[in-house]
């Protein structure tokens, strides 16, 4: 749960971005691999994190007003 966690931190977007680019583009790319599912979980939270921007504006706007409470909460 940690890592899903940190997989979210945007310090960490393009290094991991790469990272995950040359997984995926490699020949011997294992799908059933625990390391290669580590790093598409991870991915898949950090996409989910970011894509508020692409909701509609209603759902994104209220999204952002509770990310606002709760950083100063």
């Amino acid at each position: 749960m940690i890592g899903a966690i940190l997989a979210t931190d945007m310090s960490n977007h393009f290094s991991k971005l790469a990272v995950f680019k040359s997984k995926i583009l490699s020949n011997d790319f294992d799908a059933k691999s625990t390391e290669n599912k580590k790093i598409c979980a991870e991915w898949m939270f950090h996409l989910a994190d970011i894509s508020n921007s692409t909701k509609p504006f209603k759902i994104c706007q209220k999204w952002t007003d509770l990310l606002f409470v709760e950083f100063f909460d």
